[in-house]
């Protein structure tokens, strides 16, 4: 059996806490930021794809 290609989409939302340090006229309090990623693994199946990919974002942490 052959490798395909899977891939797993996440979304990450931040909000900051706390009181800046520093602002400028870029300078908003009411900023949220959305962070979208796209996660890579080859498999011979999807199960075996999600082990991988897990695996990888475990180790990158």
């Amino acid at each position: 059996m052959f490798w395909k290609w899977y891939g797993v989409r996440t979304i990450y939302r931040s909000e900051p806490e706390g009181c800046p340090q520093g602002t400028d006229l870029d300078y908003s309090a009411n900023v949220t930021l959305v962070e979208d990623r796209v996660i890579i693994g080859r498999g011979r199946s999807l199960e075996e794809a999600s082990i991988f990919i897990a695996e990888g974002v475990i180790m990158q942490r």
